[in-house]
């Protein structure tokens, strides 16, 4: 488990939450069948603010730090030549969330169905969620003007993935004598992928409350999309091997 608060300031909600697990079965039912199989989970959720990163840092270092941030009456201030306030950003713009979650796990067998011939299996699956909520709410610079941080908008993403992947093999080993040895290997094998995604967005949330995506007035077309995609592998696959004094 991790909670690590982020460095920024204005939101005490701002930070990562992280959990981990993992887990492995090894499993020996008889001398000729093993089993082993394998989970792993992750989840995370990061919160932090509506706007860029970038944007904010390259905002504050520009304010020379004889300008305060805030006036004597705790207003959010506007130094000449800019329109918002990084602090007031942090503080009153708003919040992005981020919600990831992964699961991936695997079984693997073996039966030794004759002396030198084995039949191995192995079905492997990797499922990720990932979901991203944000809030921009607008910020009234009064008794400043000229604020440009006039738009409320909610936008919500969502995409997840599905891999996978199973494999099927015959394997024959043979050594004849103390000079030679020969083996071989039958297999087939699947893989496959399924992904969906979307994104929408919409601009104005009355009253600057209530984040959710049906408080919005106009949708943001450009901004606004999702879609899909499939895909898939099967093979098949053999090798004969010869080798004489292991060579």
């Amino acid at each position: 488990h991790l909670d690590q608060r982020s460095l920024f300031e204005g939101n005490s909600n701002y930070g990562l939450k992280r959990n981990d697990a993992r887990l492995t079965i090894n499993s020996i039912l008889s001398d000729k069948f093993t089993v082993t199989a394998t989970a792993a989970y992750n989840g995370s959720t990061t919160k932090e603010h509506a706007y860029w990163t970038e944007w904010l840092i390259e905002q504050a270092t520009r304010i020379p730090v004889i300008y305060p941030v805030k006036d004597v009456d705790g207003n959010y201030t506007l130094v000449s030549g800019s329109n918002s306030n990084p602090l007031a950003r942090l503080s009153k713009g708003g919040m992005r969330t981020y919600k990831n979650d992964g699961l991936a796990g695997s079984i693997s067998a073996e039966w030794s169905i004759i002396k030198d011939l084995k039949l191995k299996g192995f079905f492997g699956a990797n499922l990720s969620n990932n979901n991203t909520h944000e809030f921009r709410r607008s910020i009234d610079y009064a008794p400043y003007k000229g604020g440009g941080d006039n738009e409320s908008s909610v936008m919500d993403a969502f995409d997840r993935t599905l891999l996978l992947n199973s494999t099927l093999t015959l394997n024959y080993t043979k050594k004849i004598a103390d000079d030679h040895s020969i083996s071989g290997l039958l297999g087939i094998s699947n893989e496959n992928s399924d992904r969906r995604w979307f994104q929408a967005r919409k601009i104005g949330i009355p009253g600057n409350e209530f984040g959710v995506i049906g408080n919005g007035q106009i949708t943001d077309e450009k901004n606004t999309f999702g879609s899909g995609e499939q895909w898939g592998i099967n093979s098949f696959f053999a090798r004969l091997n010869y080798s004489y004094k292991d060579k």
